[in-house]
């Protein structure tokens, strides 16, 4: 799978990750409301910011660094998981914003819901169908490849990882007529192997939460942090996000890292489920 734009060592800028955009109530943080999400991006609107898709923003990074005077600021826009309520919640905003965002979908549930989720007293949720991803890419958005199940590819073999990483992609770019240039692994999580596997499929580039220094990156890929935006995310909290220049950036940088170490939970619960479904399939 060779994406159609080429890597290099240019610095990009924040890109923002959400996950829900409904009001539906639940247990977890990994929402924003639909009343909310609009408030946030006329507020990101009013302060002179663009959003763009991972790979709009590879494009206009470059186009930026020629016009160092612009007055506008150029950031990122991921969701995760590729819920229904992205697109029908979100997906108007972004276009009477003139916005554009890139959506990670686990293939293996298009137009499913959220089994993956090992919450046993979470709420399910559908993901978006084969109908709603074309729409959303006609509209000028971007999809990129969230695996094919959901699954810790740190722990899954070999084999598994391609058919999770590369065998993935390409199913999504044959449902979808649209290029996947970018991979998103489920959780956050990552190591060398799954680095090595997405620059082997022909990714451009690997959409990440947080940076491990002890994991090197290989050369002709691009690594890219995002920082994620939670419930009660103030305005203030959504600035100090993207602009280092904030009072609380350095406070926001400490939060977020709190807030992902506490999310291993979910990924420990993921990781037994992985390891009794692999013990029954041996005996």
């Amino acid at each position: 799978m060779d994406s159609g734009i080429q890597a290099s060592e240019k610095i990009f800028p924040p890109v923002l990750l959400y996950h829900k955009v409904t009001s539906v109530p639940e247990l977890g943080i990994t929402r924003t409301t639909s009343a909310g999400f609009r408030r946030q991006m006329q507020f990101l609107l009013e302060k002179g910011y663009k959003l763009h898709s991972l790979s709009g923003l590879a494009d206009i990074s470059e186009e930026a660094s020629d016009e160092p005077n612009s007055s506008i600021k150029h950031i990122g826009l991921t969701f995760d998981d590729a819920y229904s309520s992205v697109y029908k919640n979100a997906f108007d905003v972004l276009s009477e914003f003139g916005f554009s965002a890139t959506v990670f979908v686990p293939v293996n549930y298009i137009g499913r819901r959220n089994d993956w989720d090992p919450g046993r007293f979470m709420m399910k949720f559908d993901h978006m169908g084969k109908g709603e991803l074309k729409e959303w890419i006609s509209a000028g958005n971007e999809v990129g490849c969230h695996s094919a199940s959901h699954q810790h590819l740190s722990l899954v073999s070999k084999m598994d990882r391609y058919s999770e990483i590369e065998g993935a992609g390409r199913r999504l770019e044959d449902l979808t007529g649209s290029k996947v240039n970018w991979f998103a692994p489920p959780f956050g999580w990552y190591d060398r192997h799954v680095l090595d596997t997405v620059q082997e499929a022909g990714y451009y580039g690997t959409a990440i939460l947080r940076k491990r220094k002890t994991t090197v990156c290989p050369p002709e890929l691009t690594l890219l942090e995002r920082r994620t935006v939670y419930l009660a995310d103030s305005f203030s909290m959504l600035q100090a996000k993207i602009d280092s220049g904030s009072s609380l950036y350095n406070i926001e940088q400490i939060r977020l890292g709190l807030i992902q170490a506490g999310s291993w939970g979910t990924v420990a619960v993921q990781a037994l489920k992985q390891q009794k479904e692999k013990l029954y399939k041996s005996g």
